[in-house]
């Protein structure tokens, strides 16, 4: 699959440099991980953006050829994590790799939450976090921020609904997003 074709272009790039895989191809390559069916895929995918951060902080960059990590890397790999599949340990382990994503973004002087972070992280949170508390506060957190910077649409109002427990709480988080609009006018 995809994998032996970027093993193979690896290979290619060890004899000449201008075949190195950049950041498209990674990105293609965690995208496709994220969705198949592989029970490994989160660490699969998660193991190409630290070898990504690895290569951009080293600075190996040349004529264009990046591979530090951009917003569609991390919501991949949010997305991969998302649409997870096994166990609650493997379930466990996807919510950490998301949450970790997610907090880069959030803390990145150059990299921004888009829309897809948020729909991205609210699936993962919904899916992977059984226990209801944890999961809403997650929830009504993400959401608050997403409500602040603006990024509403319907596919994150979606996403929310199905990932709130309760119409109240659902409510409560339409009334934020309301006033926060109100706000911006």
């Amino acid at each position: 699959g995809a994998e032996r074709v970027f093993g193979f272009m690896e290979g290619l790039a060890r004899k000449d440099e201008s075949l190195r895989p950049d950041a498209l191809v990674y990105n293609t390559l965690i995208d496709a991980i994220a969705k198949s069916t592989r029970l490994d895929k989160v660490s699969m995918a998660y193991a190409l953006l630290q070898k990504m951060e690895e290569s951009g902080d080293a600075g190996e960059e040349e004529e264009g050829c990046s591979l530090k990590p951009t917003e569609v890397t991390y919501n991949t790999v949010i997305n991969a994590a998302a649409s997870c599949y096994g166990d609650e340990e493997r379930h466990e382990r996807a919510m950490a790799v998301a949450m970790e994503a997610f907090q880069t973004l959030q803390d990145s002087q150059t990299l921004r939450r888009t829309s897809a972070t948020y729909a991205a992280f609210l699936k993962a949170c919904r899916r992977l976090l059984p226990e209801e508390k944890r999961r809403e506060a997650l929830v009504t957190w993400a959401w608050g921020l997403c409500c602040r910077e603006g990024l509403v649409n319907k596919i994150i109002l979606k996403e929310y609904e199905k990932a709130v427990s309760s119409e109240s709480l659902f409510r409560e988080g339409l009334c934020l997003w309301e006033s926060k609009e109100k706000e911006k006018k």
